[in-house]
């Protein structure tokens, strides 16, 4: 009996340690649950909105011209989305509320037809201020995601 009273204070001590181990790992856990349904909003976001997608679908054709003729076509305002979308994106990596490798794998063609291949960057940025646009303060948070994304050459 003598002993089990010299233990009881490590034994609480050891339940209270491993009740805080399991809170920290919950905590982890529902960070990690938060961060992905995160990005999944902004991800329902793109795929919901037929002229985010259509933009899209017009960047990613294979067909340059088509290409390229598509996207100069689309709507400022469906450009503007487009990119305020990849903005909202960048700015939660940036603040750790999003992962970036999983954002770069859902988001890595957006980034890169819009800040780093010429053809599609140019049909994008041309009526909204030409490429120079995309290296002004305001899209430096895209534009840095975007260099961590996949660096296909033209």
């Amino acid at each position: 009996m003598e002993q089990l009273v010299k233990l009881a204070p490590l034994i609480s001590t050891l339940v209270i340690f491993s009740g805080f181990l399991l809170a920290l790992f919950q905590f982890k856990k529902q960070l990690a649950y938060r961060k992905i349904e995160n990005l999944q909003k902004i991800w329902k976001d793109f795929i919901n909105d037929r002229e985010l997608f259509d933009l899209f679908s017009a960047l990613d054709n294979h067909d340059e011209k088509k290409s390229v003729k598509r996207a100069i076509h689309t709507s400022n305002k469906t450009k503007l989305k487009f990119l305020g979308l990849l903005d909202e994106v960048a700015l939660l990596v940036e603040k750790g509320d999003v992962d970036r490798e999983y954002a770069i794998y859902l988001f890595q063609w957006h980034f890169f037809y819009a800040y780093k291949k010429s053809s599609t960057m140019e049909s994008i940025w041309q009526s909204l201020g030409g490429v120079i646009e995309a290296s002004k303060p305001y899209w430096l948070k895209s534009a840095r995601l975007a260099e961590k994304c996949n660096s296909h050459p033209d």
